[in-house]
């Protein structure tokens, strides 16, 4: 039987169990899948072994850097582990969590210089504030393990590039049973984007996200990406709109909007590694990370 697939790996010392709970309960709660030892190593299982096994099918690995994890053997041996799988397959992984009296200039070699999450001096409060951007981030590494290698035509940074080639795209109507005049389309997006903005709770994109995004790129972006989500979401307009599908369109619209304003983030910080777009041989679009383009590298 395969072994189970997890979306983040949890590494922490069991003495900071009491903030570290607090994270992964609100990740299950969004429906992430979560390896930490309390809830997955059984009484009769190897512990070391399901370790790594946690580590080699999990998509992001997050480290709960504290005094006291620094002092744990289980945590260093688990970073150890993490960081052979980043070396070894060229893309990131461990993302470190500074918590309680934590210092940079105590992180360990592998992780001085890596971007960080910072929940130092009022945890909560530091988390619900970089919630949106830690889920998303776990999100873009999920979907872009479960991606093959390759990709069909160019790929796109994603932020600028893939709003223009968005904001460029029709309807595809390919599955209509007859033509849909275009302003009709139009019409129906428009309503959809304005339920979007004034009614849905948030999912993937926080309210502040959506504002920027709007500020940027103006409204007629946000009709345009779920315009283009639903064609990912295969609906069809003559056969019968379904509540789904529906869904599955703003839900692609909404990680659309998140992943540009997270990594809009990752390029203002001049990180190394950028979230890129490509498409799938069947057309689906994917996230993934990708080392900076060389044409953005200072010369």
């Amino acid at each position: 039987m395969d072994a189970p697939r997890w979306d983040v790996f949890i590494s922490y010392s069991t003495k900071d169990r009491e903030q570290v709970s607090h994270v992964v309960n609100d990740l299950e709660s969004l429906g992430f899948r979560v390896w930490q030892d309390a809830s997955t190593i059984g009484f009769a299982d190897r512990i070391r072994d399901k370790i790594d096994e946690g580590i080699h099918n999990s998509s992001l690995l997050l480290i709960f850097i504290s005094p006291r994890s620094l002092r744990s053997r289980w945590v260093l041996n688990e970073l150890d582990a993490a960081m052979l799988r980043e070396v070894s397959q060229n893309k990131p992984f461990v993302l470190p969590v500074l918590m309680g009296a934590a210092s940079t200039g105590d992180l360990p070699g592998d992780l001085r210089g890596k971007k960080y999450l910072d929940l130092r001096h009022g945890f909560r409060r530091k988390y619900d504030a970089a919630r949106a951007n830690l889920v998303a981030t776990i999100r873009v590494a999920s979907l872009s393990d479960d991606q093959p290698a390759a990709s069909v035509g160019p790929e796109m940074v994603v932020g600028d590039e893939l709003v223009r080639f968005v904001v460029g795209y029709d309807f595809s109507q390919a599955r209509e049973e007859r033509p849909v005049p275009r302003e009709a389309i139009a019409g129906l997006i428009k309503d959809f984007a304005e339920s979007y903005l004034d009614e849905l709770p948030e999912i993937m994109a926080t309210d502040e996200m959506k504002r920027a995004f709007v500020e940027r790129y103006g409204r007629h972006a946000i009709e345009k990406a779920i315009e283009f989500s639903m064609d990912q979401a295969k609906i069809s307009l003559t056969r019968g709109l379904i509540q789904p599908e529906l869904d599955s369109a703003f839900f692609a619209a909404d990680t659309m909007i998140a992943m540009v304003q997270t990594n809009a983030q990752f390029i203002e910080d001049d990180s190394d590694d950028w979230m890129i777009a490509g498409f799938r041989p069947n057309g689906e679009l994917f996230y993934a990370f990708r080392q900076k383009p060389d044409h953005a590298r200072p010369r």
